[in-house]
């Protein structure tokens, strides 16, 4: 009997050893989507980029490292059911995981004292737009449409999206847009120094 047990014990203490270690619970990642643009001067180029080979500004974890920043003008959107526009200041990344907290969007403006309109879709086809023109009914709402204040000169805005727990499988959109009835500024990124983004912790 007492071999036995001792045989018994040893065997459970070569289980014990030689199992695999359960995998632990995955940590959140903290992750950063920088915004960059196809042309210096968004509005003056990304028009002809997208026509000509349909290029649209994007957002992904690669530091910007041009000398000086692009910029794009923030203006007021000729049809807002559009996720997202080329023509305006908007940018998809491709994404998938589990976003866990706020997502932090730092935006760098030159402007006088005025308002932008931030938008963010997720899982939403860039450009799906409803047109009673084009006879398309796509258009989705986002999942985050806040209206944020935006001093006058050069400034750093810093925002939060209060999200808890956002399952990501393809995509994200963000767009910035006019929201004051005049006053309209510059948002500026894709340099070291001006490196507008979006930041989260997240799970694969």
């Amino acid at each position: 009997m007492k071999k036995l047990f001792g045989l018994l014990v040893a065997g459970v203490l070569v289980a014990s050893i030689t199992a695999p270690a359960v995998a632990g619970k995955a940590k959140p990642v903290k992750t950063t989507l920088y915004l960059h643009g196809n042309t210096p001067i968004g509005e003056a180029g990304e028009e002809a980029s997208n026509l000509s080979d349909g290029a649209i500004m994007t957002m992904d974890t690669t530091e910007p490292t041009g000398p000086v920043p692009k910029s794009f003008g923030v203006f007021q959107p000729f049809n807002e059911s559009c996720v997202g526009n080329p023509l305006f200041a908007s940018w998809q990344g491709m994404f998938k995981g589990t976003i866990v907290g706020p997502i932090k969007l730092t935006a760098h403006f030159v402007a006088p004292p005025t308002q932008v309109r931030v938008r963010l879709w997720h899982d939403t086809a860039f450009m799906s737009c409803t047109s009673t023109a084009a006879g398309t009914d796509a258009y989705v709402d986002p999942l985050f449409e806040e209206v944020i204040d935006v001093p006058a000169g050069h400034s750093v805005v810093e925002h939060l999206f209060k999200n808890k727990k956002l399952k990501v499988f393809g995509n994200l959109v963000l767009e910035i847009s006019q929201a004051a009835p005049t006053s309209q500024g510059r948002v500026l990124y894709d340099s070291p120094d001006m490196a507008s983004s979006l930041e989260f912790s997240a799970t694969k």
